[in-house]
């Protein structure tokens, strides 16, 4: 075999092997992409519920304050003006007379 030949065969042998790194490579960034984008779809989906679930307990807060606010709002006797004289009788601090 010349030196030639070999040259070749070597030249040949390098091709062959950096066509299949090549090959592994673009496999290997295309399992990877389809990886993230799974990962980014799977966060996306947790972002959206968690705001969701945020939204509810801010519903449900906002609603027990409501009913906190009408139920504190029926407890007292409101005058029905200014110069209402009995209205001082029943809003007194204490009721031991």
């Amino acid at each position: 075999m010349s030196a030639a030949d070999e040259i070749e065969a070597i030249v040949e042998h390098h091709r062959r092997t950096m066509a299949r790194l090549s090959e592994e490579f673009e496999e290997s960034r295309s399992r990877m992409n389809a990886g993230s984008e799974e990962l980014f779809a799977a966060m996306r989906r947790v972002e959206a519920e968690a705001e969701e679930q945020a939204r509810e307990e801010a519903e449900a807060r906002a609603a027990i304050a409501r009913a906190t606010a009408a139920r504190k709002a029926n407890d007292t006797i409101q005058p029905i003006d200014d110069d209402d004289e009995e209205s001082a009788y029943y809003r007194r601090d204490s009721w031991l007379v």
